[in-house]
């Protein structure tokens, strides 16, 4: 059985060969320059370390707190931010509520009732 940080490592890892790969591919088919202008050098280390803090270390810690707590606990945890944060982007951005998103948002709720 694989460990939650096991889990965590390999759907990293998976998810940084396909970007790659797709960069990759994306660097031999030639796109068009005013659309694919490319990555400076000096923003490497920039990407590298939003990269990291983002998705790495931000997907340990959530998963380590997901072990913590109970089985439902989590459930409601992974359901409530997707919703969480569509209601603030309402609230605070000044988002407009369409039909597909009060509908996603009624949904999500129901589900989680």
């Amino acid at each position: 059985m694989i460990g939650p940080y096991g889990l965590n490592l390999v759907r990293v890892g998976v998810s940084l060969i396909l970007f790659w790969s797709l960069w990759l591919l994306g660097k031999s088919i030639k796109a068009d320059k005013a659309v694919n202008a490319g990555i400076k050098k000096e923003h490497f280390w920039r990407f590298f370390l939003c990269g990291l803090t983002g998705v790495a270390i931000n997907q340990m810690l959530f998963i380590k707190g997901l072990t913590m707590t109970s089985t439902i606990h989590a459930a409601l945890l992974m359901l409530s931010t997707p919703l969480l944060i569509t209601i603030l982007a309402f609230w605070i951005l000044k988002e407009r509520v369409t039909i597909a998103k009060a509908l996603g948002l009624a949904l999500g709720i129901g589900g989680a009732v």
